[in-house]
């Protein structure tokens, strides 16, 4: 039951403005998760932004039967600036997870888009499959990513897309297909791949995770209504409110 919170929260984890100036805009999303239709927790995703600049945080807690049941939190900030047309550039990342009783703290700064320097504590339990930071330029934290794939977005640039992603630790692709409608939602087939940092063992149990986004579109604006990840316990929901 953890591994498929886990992967429900990866997939939530899962996961532009011009130069000139501009009034800070505050942005905050709230998910209610649940496991075979069970209360399993809830999501948040709050971002500020002041021109080009921005910071966001998401949560993720544990709660109704399943909260009882064991302990599952995740805490995890970052900053950056914005390029181009909604281009993200991380400048730091920071994040702790509690699964149970095991917690662990990710560190990551950057210069110029470049991952320059991370840090897990407690370290890995496989050195040897560890990454080289500054090997993955271009690559968003769990946090900016969320952001870039949770936000209202146009219709163009709602789907299509994909980013990797870097925690520090591991490196996975984000990938969503183009959109389809069914009925008032418009539907997009998403898959959460692992990719540098996982065992052997690890990637042989499953390396492809799909999942499902939904969205409501009111003047060609695409606005998530919830996302659905297969687990064995069941389906896997994080619904908007």
């Amino acid at each position: 039951m953890t591994g498929a919170i886990g992967r429900a929260c990866a997939a939530l984890g899962l996961l532009a403005l011009s130069a000139a100036a501009a009034p800070a805009q505050d942005m905050r999303q709230v998910y209610d998760v649940s496991i075979a239709g069970i209360p399993a927790g809830t999501a948040t995703l709050a971002v500020n932004t002041e021109g080009e600049r921005y910071t966001a945080e998401a949560q993720i807690r544990a709660g109704g039967l399943i909260g009882a049941l064991f302990d599952f939190r995740f805490r995890g900030q970052a900053s950056g600036r914005k390029v181009g047309n909604f281009a993200l550039q991380p400048v730091s990342y920071s994040a702790r997870r509690v699964t149970g009783r095991k917690e662990q703290s990710y560190g990551v700064s950057y210069s110029g888009g470049v991952p320059v320097a991370a840090e897990l504590v407690p370290p890995t339990e496989y050195p040897q499959y560890a990454i080289e930071p500054r090997s993955m330029a271009g690559s968003l934290d769990p946090v900016s990513a969320a952001w870039t794939f949770l936000r209202d977005a146009p219709a163009g640039e709602a789907c299509g897309r994909s980013a990797t992603v870097y925690d520090g630790s591991r490196s996975f692709q984000v990938t969503l297909q183009a959109r389809r409608q069914a009925g008032d939602l418009w539907v997009c087939n998403g898959a959460y791949t692992r990719e540098g940092g996982f065992s052997p063992r690890k990637l042989a149990e499953q390396k492809v995770f799909p999942f499902t986004v939904y969205f409501r579109e009111r003047d060609g604006i695409m606005r998530l209504a919830r996302l659905e990840v297969a687990t064995t316990f069941g389906t896997a929901r994080a619904t908007r409110r």
